[in-house]
């Protein structure tokens, strides 16, 4: 997936679309789709994995005022949350596809910097972030770079071993040749850190671009699915995130940082909660 492929797949304006997977969280969707919906991507699709609460509701309300929302609901509950996107990432279709949790929320500005970038395989951003058990726990994840910068698949593999681990899906950006690649290359069985280290993966095997806006506010739950089954199981995803890096040949360097970035640690070992702890002493 070189760039003369990358250009290939770039339309005259590229597009961006967005996918938000959602199971019983009507309470926060709306925040999050409207986020979204003010940037005017191409299209947003919200994915419902058998929601028993109005989460279908609050979609199909954005979706009668925004003709680029879809809603694509699953009558029976998905295996996980992961495998109940992959027909919509496989045909979502546009040049790019940001990654959207149901609590989390886009800022300004995004859509168009994926725009303006979207010939690379995968956009990182600046993240701010906050405990949903208290609010007053606040921090942001700054990349080094004051301008938006272009990261060579060495250059990244470097940065993995040697950084904190503050590649994230939420607010960065696929595109979609690297879509495709991630789900043939069973993308879903790293569970809760799939878009973490698939996203990771992918800039350090193909090269990506940080851009030094803010592109997502994330509101960090310890006890919340993702984290939970990271904190039940390490050993388990730590084996998954191992098969996934000999499947696509990533160097064992590379890929026993990502399992120590993503497999076995607490929250107080994070960097945007460490700094902001020590504010406060």
């Amino acid at each position: 997936m070189g760039r003369s492929q990358a250009q290939i797949l770039m339309s005259s304006r590229p597009t961006v679309g967005i996918v938000v997977p959602v199971r019983n969280m009507a309470r926060t969707l709306e925040r999050s789709l409207q986020s979204a919906c003010v940037q005017a991507p191409d299209r947003i699709v919200v994915v419902d994995d058998a929601s028993e609460d109005e989460t279908p509701l609050v979609a199909a309300k954005f979706a009668e005022q925004f003709p680029f929302v879809e809603l694509v609901r699953w009558k029976q509950k998905q295996e996980c949350h992961v495998t109940a996107l992959a027909p919509v990432y496989r045909e979502l279709g546009c040049d790019q596809v940001i990654g959207l949790s149901a609590d989390d929320t886009l800022l300004p500005g995004l859509v168009d910097v994926v725009r303006d970038n979207a010939e690379h395989a995968v956009i990182f951003t600046n993240y701010s972030t906050e405990l949903v058990s208290d609010p007053s726990v606040k921090g942001v994840v700054e990349h080094p770079y004051k301008e938006t910068t272009v990261l060579t698949p060495r250059e990244m593999c470097e940065r993995i071993r040697t950084q904190h681990p503050v590649e994230t899906g939420i607010g960065s950006s696929l595109r979609r040749d690297v879509v495709q690649w991630l789900w043939d290359n069973e993308w879903s069985e790293l569970g809760p850190h799939s878009d973490s280290v698939g996203y990771a993966t992918a800039a350090a095997l193909f090269g990506c671009a940080y851009s030094p806006i803010y592109g997502a506010h994330i509101y960090f739950n310890p006890k919340g699915y993702g984290q939970s089954e990271a904190d039940k199981f390490p050993d388990l995803w730590a084996k998954r995130v191992r098969e996934f890096a000999a499947r696509v040949e990533l160097d064992a360097e590379t890929c026993e940082a990502l399992v120590q970035k993503r497999c076995y640690y607490e929250i107080k070992e994070q960097h945007w909660y460490q700094e902001t702890e020590n504010k406060d002493q």
